[in-house]
């Protein structure tokens, strides 16, 4: 299948348009330029900061707001919580980059180049930079290792002593918007034993990580002059960059220079190869007719597309893309990715580069289970059960009088669980829509000992809190708050307001969580009595409500939204990524629908991540036309050269969430039912798709003509027993063995 190669024509003019490379917890943007090539380098621990205790006046702040909005005092609340807050929230520090390597091979301002190409092969890995200067082609080289945890490079043209350059590595104390950041640290620059050297520091915290580089011409000489590698005149420069943050909790340790020297590259390079195609290449997809020729560039391709012009053959690469992200910022034993997978150009990065935990967070694991890549989600998983976990039970003790765990709105690598920034802060439901994404895990997999090991503590945990947090009004429904729909306010006595009482997405949130954390218990038979605490408490929630204009309520009540256009459509929760609303609930599933178009009509939708949801929620309604509209509106809107999407700047859940977008418009699943192409554009009308995983354990593969399947294959990878699959209007039910698989040809 085509579109595995992300070409473009030109050097990188910006950071946003670099090429990313990734090994799950080290980092490289290349910008392939020729005269002087840069790669800036990232390590997943390079934070600034400290760990932080939760507020011990939380508590008493938290009770006063509580109690005006059960007095029915919002406009009250927010006003006292304006002015008398301050100093019950934390912030967090920034992921920062490691710095960059430049490779002065031609000179600044050298422009003499021809048959200029920077590509990304997404079969194998490989990142390549070539070009013909003086009739000579010279080519460079790069990947990220997972299984020996460095960058590695190779500089070679086609006639030999032609390669030559100095290497030199820089860190700028930079801020996103392009200040300068007043704290400079200094590096500190070593040659010795062959090894090119550089020390640093975080610009807060105090956190040292080395960076170390090893050079290994073939052929020619070497010198280290003035802080400078140089090599001069040799066949081809190979070259080893592995970086480590000292003191940190990191489970990949670095080898030595030496070591990865006599492995080899030819070695290093196949391993990697072997250990990424593994994973790139169980699924795959492609939709036929209208595709561009594959010589041009993304770059190009995106010109037509905003011009009007059809490219089906983009939406397989785009997907491509996202999947090439997620192997590359997120493997077993590194930290899940962040709000910029693990690529940061700046000490001070846009919002931190942290971990958003009101959509970010969950958005860049949408498309993981799905796509195949469900070992990816285990940085996610050990992040929740070894950080937020213990911090998120600190919390809920001393600022909630809660047993269980809570997290807000954002977090950093320490597992910070508190309330954090502001006012708008006070939402605690972040820790309970991550447990969502342990549920789902066992869902596709079907593994008992995960859930009993690894997702029980947290979700039963996050049950504990909420069944303690929430209290009984005098209608005697459970509410909770205070909270928010994030972020949006509403509109009480001509004033803004943003705080309120169970919001319908806490309404999704905590029910979606009780109602399966109730099925666990069925199937664990650990506690017996909280089960039965859940099960009262789910049957005192308030329903969901429609109000005017048929629209689902966002609050509890029917106000004027401030934003009516917002870029969070919080309330959508429950048709995706929650399960309470569905096709088997008509009148929600037509009041989600009037929602969205409201939203829609004044103006949602222009961030990258804003899109890429709404492209998950056409498609759980089944309006393919749609989906693909908002896909092109990510695309002209949203999307750099590079692919990478931007609110802007860069954030990675755009590239994430419109990758899980187009899955959701070619499979659902769910309650042993499994749809395929629920929700397929007319433009889409041939295709195939293999290797996509549903809920219960299964594989599948399916080809379609003119908009229908013509064939498709089941597999029990993991789970078994009966399952309906359905398909061009009809059901076929199979009962399946666990491993056993069926082809249907219809």
């Amino acid at each position: 299948m085509r579109n595995k190669t992300l070409l473009l024509k030109n050097e990188a003019d910006e950071w946003e348009n670099t090429t990313p490379i990734g090994c799950g917890n080290l980092a490289a943007s290349i910008y392939g330029n020729v005269g002087i090539e840069r790669l800036q380098l990232n390590e997943e621990y390079i934070w600034s900061g400290e760990e932080q205790a939760p507020p011990e006046n939380f508590y008493d702040a938290y009770n006063k707001i509580r109690t005006l909005l059960k007095a029915g005092k919002a406009v009250a609340a927010g006003e006292w919580a304006n002015e008398n807050t301050q100093g019950i929230f934390c912030s967090v520090g920034s992921y920062e980059t490691a710095g960059e390597l430049f490779l002065d091979i031609h000179g600044e301002g050298d422009r003499v180049f021809e048959d200029y190409r920077r590509e990304l092969d997404m079969e194998m890995g490989i990142a390549t930079v070539s070009y013909t200067k003086n009739g000579v082609k010279y080519t460079r080289e790069y990947f990220a290792s997972y299984p020996d945890n460095a960058i590695v490079g190779r500089i070679f043209a086609d006639e030999k002593g032609l390669v030559s350059f100095a290497a030199d590595y820089q860190r700028e104390a930079r801020a996103f918007d392009g200040q300068v950041c007043s704290e400079q640290k200094s590096i500190e620059k070593r040659f010795e034993d062959g090894i090119y050297t550089i020390w640093g520091e975080t610009l807060s915290g105090g956190h040292k990580f080395v960076v170390k580089i090893g050079f290994y011409p073939e052929g020619g000489t070497w010198r280290f002059t003035d802080g400078k590698m140089i090599v001069e005149r040799a066949d081809a420069c190979v070259f080893y960059i592995t970086i480590q943050t000292l003191g940190s909790e990191s489970k990949r340790l670095p080898l030595a220079i030496s070591e990865l020297a006599k492995k080899g590259y030819a070695a290093i390079k196949k391993a990697a190869i072997e250990d990424y195609a593994a994973l790139m290449g169980r699924s795959d997809i492609e939709i036929c007719g209208d595709e561009k020729e594959s010589e041009l560039s993304a770059s190009e391709r995106l010109e037509l597309i905003k011009k009007g012009e059809r490219d089906n053959g983009f939406f397989a690469l785009f997907y491509q893309f996202g999947k090439h992200l997620l192997i590359s910022s997120s493997r077993p034993g590194t930290l899940p990715a962040n709000l910029q997978g693990k690529w940061n150009d700046c000490v001070q990065a846009i919002w931190n580069s942290d971990y958003h935990t009101n959509i970010n967070l969950q958005m860049n694991y949408w498309h993981a289970e799905t796509a195949n890549l469900g070992e990816c989600t285990m940085p996610l998983f050990a992040y929740m059960t070894e950080k937020l976990l213990p911090g998120g039970r600190r919390t809920a003790e001393i600022c909630y009088h809660c047993r269980g765990m809570v997290v807000h709105h954002l977090s950093d690598i320490y597992g910070m669980a508190s309330a954090a920034d502001g006012v708008w802060g006070l939402w605690p439901l972040g820790g309970g829509w991550l447990a969502f994404h342990l549920w789902e895990h066992y869902l596709f997999t079907k593994d008992e000992k995960f859930l009993r090991e690894v997702a029980y503590p947290y979700i039963a945990a996050c049950a504990r809190f909420y069944l303690d947090y929430m209290f009984e009004d005098e209608r005697g429904r459970l509410l909770s708050g205070p909270s928010a729909s994030p972020e949006n306010g509403y509109i009480v006595d001509g004033k803004v307001v943003y705080m309120c009482l169970s919001p319908t997405m806490d309404i999704q949130i905590i029910g979606g969580l009780l109602g399966f954390y109730i099925e666990m218990e069925e199937i664990l038979k650990i506690d017996e009595q909280m089960k039965g605490e859940a099960e009262a408490a789910l049957g005192k929630m308030p329903p969901l409500r429609v109000g005017k204009g048929g629209r689902l309520l966002e609050w509890l009540e029917d106000y004027e939204e401030y934003e009516p256009g917002h870029r969070h459509i919080s309330h959508a929760f429950g048709l995706y990524p929650g399960w309470s609303i569905g096709w088997d609930k008509p009148v929600l599933f037509d009041a989600i629908k009037k929602t969205i178009e409201r939203r829609l009509s004044y103006g949602g939708g222009q961030t990258s991540w804003s899109a890429s949801w709404l492209i998950n929620l056409y498609a759980r309604l089944f309006d393919g036309e749609n989906a693909k509209e908002m896909l092109l509106k990510l695309f002209c809107n949203s999307v750099k050269p590079n692919l990478f999407s931007v609110h802007p700047p860069f954030q990675i859940d755009g590239n994430f969430g419109g990758a899980a977008g187009i899955l959701e418009m070619l499979i659902q699943s769910r309650n042993q039912m499994i749809h395929l192409i629920p929700a397929l554009p007319k433009s889409w009308k041939n295709g195939s798709f293999r290797g996509l995983r549903a809920r219960g354990g299964f594989e599948l593969n399916a080809t379609w003509k003119n908009g229908k399947v013509v064939l498709f294959t089941i597999k029990a990878v993991e789970g078994y027993g009966e399952v309906v699959v359905k398909v061009n209007g009809k059901e076929y039910a199979l009962d399946l063995g666990r491993g056993e698989e069926r082809t249907l040809v219809l």
